[in-house]
């Protein structure tokens, strides 16, 4: 069995946070609000505001543009791009017009962030390339076209499962509006709390001290953590499952000075 094969079957076993509430027929009240619920869980999205900063609107801008192409028939995978993206807009920013448009966005967007290292832009592209695929692309289907429901999450449940359990939307994410970026950070607890107390954790603090204090510890040479085939570069296996462990993302001790309050919830190893 390859290293990726096992860990999606692995992704597959753990726990689901939300398995617990959605129940086919159940009802369960958060905030106040009451929902009776059928839906299977790789089908109930996360709850957006309008774009709160210019990465809400990059992402958001991007998913608006590709609901037309959806509407006309065209399919979904060539939409959104296969599930191994491409990194080689991100290692090579002059050949960006090669890559689907999915990954070329997102290395854009990676490439404002001169503070990250190396594996760290890697790792963090990977992350939102796998929440993309496996929520707000789905959103996309859901606005765009009147086909079913069943048929229309059936491409998407693979890519849900797909993703690290800890990436997975919290029960937080799906029933508290909050800004798109949140998605894409690590930490489940973490991201409650930013969605929680938005006044507290504005994007510019986060993104300002995250990009320049997050480190997941990729100890080998870069080369190491891509894998070159077909003319294209993509994430190595090995470096795909390091990442893939929560565990191997941490912060420096000056993010914790600065955010003390959410240092538990980044050392939890609930998940």
């Amino acid at each position: 069995m390859s290293l990726e094969v096992a860990s999606i079957s692995k992704a597959a076993s753990q726990p689901d946070p939300l398995s617990a509430l959605l129940v086919s027929g159940n009802s369960f009240a958060t905030n106040s609000r009451l929902f009776a619920d059928t839906r299977p869980v790789s089908a109930v999205l996360p709850l957006h505001v309008s774009p709160t900063c210019p990465l809400d609107q990059i992402l958001i801008g991007f998913f608006n543009s590709h609901r037309n192409i959806l509407s006309r028939g065209m399919l979904l995978e060539t939409v959104i791009g296969p599930q191994k993206a491409s990194v080689k807009a991100l290692v090579h920013t002059e050949l960006s017009h090669s890559v689907h448009p999915l990954t070329k966005v997102m290395s854009e967007v990676m490439s404002t962030y001169p503070y990250v290292g190396k594996p760290e832009q890697l790792a963090l592209f990977y992350l939102m390339h796998q929440t993309m695929r496996a929520s707000n692309f789905l959103r996309m289907i859901l606005v765009s076209t009147n086909l079913s429901i069943q048929w229309q999450i059936s491409p998407t449940k693979e890519n849900y499962i797909f993703m690290p359990a800890w990436l997975r939307p919290t029960v937080t994410q799906i029933t508290v509006p909050h800004a798109a970026w949140i998605d894409n950070v690590p930490w489940p607890g973490v991201r409650d709390l930013l969605i929680e107390q938005p006044e507290d954790y504005p994007y510019r603090l986060w993104t300002e001290n995250f990009t320049q204090n997050v480190s997941v510890n990729w100890k080998f040479d870069l080369s190491d953590a891509l894998s070159e085939t077909d003319n294209e570069i993509v994430l190595h296996s090995i470096f795909e499952k390091h990442i893939r462990k929560l565990k191997n993302w941490t912060v420096s001790s000056n993010f914790a000075r600065i955010v003390p309050n959410l240092m538990p919830a980044i050392n939890s190893r609930d998940y």
